[in-house]
């Protein structure tokens, strides 16, 4: 043998050479050999891996009896035996092994009293799930040493939280508080949540319960809150589809004694802004005087004429539906009428004269049509009503059109404004043109051929937006009166101001990403019609694309036992990981995988090390995997999840859930341990203060959620005006620019820019969203 490959073999394996004698396989041979027998074995497991992978779940090697007598005498020993007495039913067993390990008892060398996720043993070993206080916490409560077992599980939840001791706690609290006389929980409400009426199509409820009983549930119109441990004071907050009209929330509260309370709320979800209507129009001096209406079908909280709020609303307790308006306008001068509902909508628009001096060749047309004679009855009206008298300059210069259809004045007034009390004009309901244009209830004259005249406060019939409604202005006027207004085939006039010559009515249109078209109909008394086709696309914003989102997948979960629901607890996770919005962007579902972990000859063990983690990275362009166990804990089971960073294999965060009846109860946990996952990487937005060369300051910080760690993509804003929505992502080249947290305050942080190449293209105010 050469001198160098003595060095190459362990101590025990020269023995075996020299044992083998002079005839025996050479060194050569026996590495070869077992490095064979070793590839023979990974074969085996990998082929074990695949099979495992169909059912969802990889399963290693089943765990052995708890040994009588330990060949090793260190604090994990104990603990290993101790958990496995624990499991089978040895509760006094368990509770002196677990006393050896917190260094309550001798007998290990010393004890290690520290409950974590990952506790190292020797070199780089370590033992995954290491919790002797929460364990020997629960050995006490089975064995009625309830006192003791709450110090011990709070002691575990204070060094790491967990499900199991969670549910321990909440078991051994109410045992304490079996007996006794406490009140039932109470439910507060937040200020915000308790006004009556809204105008949002959805709504957050926020408040708390609490009570001496420690508060263990809370259900929101019968969906259960996400309360793992119960507490004197447990807040809750759900955001709540409304549908429009009256909403009954309601909020059930139950204690650990079983006392429970209920208390409902109401809301009004009001979408419709409130709506002018004018029926009148009457010469006043040099100027006009305008009678209407503002109405709202859940009431009024403020009409305003030029800033001066009028009068005899309403009480708040029995609101008014409906006001009675009157404007002045002069020569000049418009006049602005501002509307608000009890829900917060607003109505705000500016009457003009002009407005009403462009209908006057539609009204001379009417006039000398009434004076041909071409009524329906045939009748002529009297002298009186036909009266012209010239009156240069009263409405200022008229329209040529105006002046042929006149005869060549330059302009005309009405002999008064007032119905005309000529038997024969009364019984036509000839109108008093042009100021008492038209009520509900008349005749439309035969002469209204013209179509009323519409404005929209949308540019052209296409718009793009990146808002989940748009405001929809309709301002329709008719001097022969208006028959309804729709808009996508909703009537907007109500059924009391048919005959109005102009009506006001804003109406917010719901939009659904991609295009959205509404038809805009409006008619007069007469028959006539306005039609246009308003088409809106709603746009989802640049920097909410999946492209941006932080890139997670979900290997296969490593499952203590055969009969462990892994693939149902995988499918669970990855569903709610795409619930909307959608905080990941998810990679790899079921297919993949078993390519991936055999390619990289990962046994299912290897699942459960973080470190694996660098080599599914190299295949699968994942930043983050969600890697996660499915294994029974004593009478229970639980579900363990950790988020791992590929490119380190570093541990970002480590959560579980635990239940005790996961034929009803599995969903609900899974659920509430991807909304733990996802809260720890919170959707922040803000704006970047500064930059110097690869740095950037932000304007958010540790208050915000933000970490060292955290990423953002940028957004250049579309306008002065700092439009966020319609931004675009900044790139250098093909890539996206990034920015990296390296350190966090309470209300800044600071960041390193990547690519480096990318601080050549940020600026100051550019705004940011978490990846």
């Amino acid at each position: 043998m050469k001198p160098g490959m003595r060095r190459l073999v362990k101590p025990r394996s020269r023995r075996r050479f020299r044992a083998a004698g002079a005839n025996g396989p050479s060194l050569v041979q026996t590495l070869r050999r077992g490095r064979r027998e070793r590839a023979a074995c990974a074969a085996v497991a990998g082929l074990a891996v695949c099979a495992a992978l169909v059912a969802g779940c990889g399963t290693p090697p089943q765990a052995e009896p708890a040994p009588a007598e330990l060949r090793h005498r260190n604090w994990w020993n104990f603990y290993e035996r101790g958990a496995a007495r624990l499991a089978g039913g040895e509760i006094r067993g368990a509770k002196d092994d677990f006393e050896v390990c917190l260094d309550l008892r001798p007998g290990a060398k010393y004890g290690y009293p520290r409950d974590t996720w990952r506790a190292r043993t020797y070199g780089l070993h370590f033992l995954e799930g290491y919790f002797p206080n929460r364990e020997y916490g629960i050995c006490l409560y089975e064995l009625g040493e309830t006192d003791k077992a709450v110090g011990f599980l709070e002691t575990s939840l204070g060094q790491e939280p967990s499900g199991r001791a969670k549910h321990y706690l909440n078991l051994a609290r109410q045992r304490v508080l079996s007996g006794r006389r406490v009140a039932p929980p109470e439910i507060v409400f937040a200020a915000q949540a308790a006004a009556h009426y809204t105008r949002e199509r959805s709504r957050e409820l926020a408040g708390y319960a609490a009570g001496d009983g420690l508060v263990r549930a809370i259900a929101v119109n019968e969906r259960p809150q996400f309360i793992e441990l119960a507490e004197r004071r447990v807040a809750f907050s759900e955001t709540l589809p409304l549908k429009e009209g009256r909403n009954t929330v309601k909020v059930v509260a139950v204690d650990l004694t079983g006392q429970q309370t209920a208390r409902e709320l109401e809301w009004i979800a009001d979408w419709r802004p409130p709506r002018l209507t004018v029926q009148r129009v009457a010469a006043d001096g040099q100027g006009w005087v305008l009678d209407g209406a503002c109405s709202d079908d859940c009431g009024l909280a403020a009409v305003r004429v030029n800033g001066e709020r009028l009068p005899d609303i309403g009480a708040p307790d029995k609101p008014a539906t409906r006001a009675a308006v009157r404007v002045v306008l002069q020569a000049g001068k418009p006049a602005t009428l501002e509307a608000e509902d009890l829900a917060g909508n607003k109505l705000s628009t500016v009457l003009t004269a002009k407005d009403l001096a462009q209908d006057e060749a539609f009204l001379m047309r009417t006039r000398l049509a009434m004076a041909a004679g071409v009524q329906a009855s045939g009748e002529r009206p009297c002298a009186e009503h036909l009266a012209w008298t010239p009156a240069a300059g009263r409405l200022g210069s008229a329209s040529p059109s105006m002046r042929k259809l006149s005869g060549g004045s330059s302009a005309w007034r009405a002999s008064g404004g007032r119905a005309c009390v000529e038997p024969r004009c009364r019984e036509n309901r000839f109108p008093a043109l042009p100021f008492r244009l038209a009520a509900a209830g008349d005749e439309p004259a035969a002469a209204d051929t013209l179509k009323p005249r519409v404005r929209l406060n949308c540019p052209g019939t296409s718009l793009e937006v990146f808002a989940e409604e748009f405001l929809l202005e309709v301002s329709a006027q008719d001097p022969g009166g208006l028959a309804g207004i729709t808009v996508g085939g909703e009537q907007l006039l109500a059924e009391q101001d048919r005959g109005s010559v102009k009506g006001c009515c804003p109406q917010r249109l719901p939009l659904e990403p991609g295009t959205n078209r509404f038809d805009v109909v409006v008619t007069d008394l007469a028959g006539n019609r306005y039609e246009q086709t308003l088409t809106l696309i709603r746009r989802i914003p640049e920097y909410l694309d999946a492209e941006f989102r932080l890139t997670v997948g979900v290997p296969p979960l490593v499952c203590a036992e055969n009969d462990l629901p892994g693939a149902q607890v995988k499918r669970r996770i990855e569903s709610e990981l795409l619930r909307d919005p959608p905080r990941f962007h998810l990679l790899e579902r079921d297919e993949g995988w078993d390519f991936i972990l055999r390619e990289q000859q990962l046994s299912v063990s290897d699942l459960a090390d973080p470190r694996s983690a660098l080599r599914i990275g190299k295949m699968l362009p994942a930043e983050l995997l969600l890697m996660g166990s499915v294994l029974k804990q004593g009478a229970g089971l639980a579900v363990h999840a950790r988020i791992v960073a590929t490119d380190k294999g570093q541990i970002l965060l480590s959560e579980d859930v635990y239940t005790e009846r996961p034929d009803t109860e599995l969903a609900y946990q899974v659920e509430g341990l991807v909304m733990k996952i996802e809260q720890r990487f919170p959707l922040a937005e803000g704006k970047i203060l500064a930059v110097k060369g690869d740095k950037a300051k932000l304007d958010v910080g540790s208050r915000h959620g933000v970490r060292a760690g955290t990423s953002f993509v940028v957004v250049q804003p579309a306008d002065a005006a700092d439009a966020f929505d319609a931004g675009t992502v900044r790139h250098v080249g093909a890539r996206f620019v990034e920015l990296s947290v390296t350190r966090a305050q309470d209300q800044t942080s600071v960041a390193t820019v990547r690519p480096d190449a990318g601080k050549a293209v940020l600026s100051e105010g550019d705004r940011i969203y978490a990846r």
